[in-house]
């Protein structure tokens, strides 16, 4: 369904405007869509199938793309995956003895909270790997290069994560602007 782009969704509800029916969407399940009109909005979470009234419209989200990801080519799409979403990436860091490394990195990410709260980020993967990056940039700098190559992935998952305690599961990592947590 990512590949439903907004102007795939413009183009069908364009086709599908006839006189003797209502345009209507579906929505997959782990999915969500933004229904909004001039005085209200309604996220509506799938599955399910919304027929959209006269003067609504679906919100337009637009995310980064590429590894690394940047915000030269961003891919339109009307649908955000809720549940189980994963975010790869490729970062650049240097080690407190000025080593240059290159991680490649994979996050899970959920919305959680307030439906409404999802949307208000239009590009929540640029704000993930930007944040994220930073708080694995600082980690890497703190980290020699022999410490850093013998322990990578649990550095990298602290810095970003929480602190893995006995017996239970990271805290992840909370996002206010949105309700993202990556887990």
């Amino acid at each position: 369904y990512r590949a439903l782009t907004a102007e795939a969704v413009q183009l069908y509800r364009l086709a599908d405007a006839r006189p003797d029916r209502a345009p209507s969407i579906h929505v997959p399940s782990g999915f969500a869509v933004l229904v909004i009109a001039r005085n209200r909005r309604e996220v509506v979470r799938g599955p399910d199938t919304r027929v959209l009234d006269w003067g609504e419209d679906l919100e337009v989200l637009e995310l980064s793309t590429g590894t690394p990801k940047s915000s030269v080519m961003r891919l339109r799409t009307c649908f955000l995956q809720v549940d189980g979403n994963k975010v790869s990436d490729t970062i650049r860091l240097e080690t407190t003895d000025h080593n240059a490394v290159e991680a490649t990195v994979s996050y899970r990410v959920s919305f959680r909270g307030e439906p409404e709260r999802w949307f208000l980020v239009k590009d929540y993967v640029g704000l993930l790997c930007d944040h994220a990056g930073s708080l694995l940039r600082a980690a890497a700098r703190a980290t020699s290069l022999d410490a850093f190559h013998a322990d990578s992935t649990e550095i990298l998952r602290t810095a970003l994560l929480g602190e893995k305690l006995p017996g239970e599961p990271r805290t992840g990592r909370a996002f206010e602007e949105n309700g993202m947590c990556v887990y």
